[in-house]
């Protein structure tokens, strides 16, 4: 598969079937927190710490009705930076699931 190809299939696996995982964590006021979130909200290694990115995905999630809307939302409203992570982290989880 071209490398293109594989980089496009991957974003749109990652967007319209992500697992939703129970991840427990401490926040930036040191507060256990223990919610479902998307397992690229978890698997990312973001430029920012946890808190800030579950804030963008509630309020990606908040301002759509459309289900799979949410995760084009939320990409659109990172920087630079955190696309690139986002990508970088499905092509790889693409790339184990498919024996690429």
């Amino acid at each position: 598969m071209n490398k293109a190809i594989n980089i496009v299939a991957a974003f749109i696996a990652v967007a319209l079937s992500y697992q939703m995982k129970l991840h427990r964590w401490t926040d930036l006021h040191g507060k256990t927190r223990e919610e479902f979130l998307p397992e690229f909200l978890i698997g990312v290694n973001w430029t920012t710490g946890l808190d800030h990115m579950v804030n963008k995905w509630q309020t990606a999630c908040g301002s759509t009705k459309d289900t799979y809307g949410y995760f084009m939302r939320f990409y659109s409203d990172l920087d630079k930076a955190n696309q690139e992570r986002l990508v970088t982290w499905a092509v790889s989880k693409w790339n184990i699931e498919h024996n690429f």
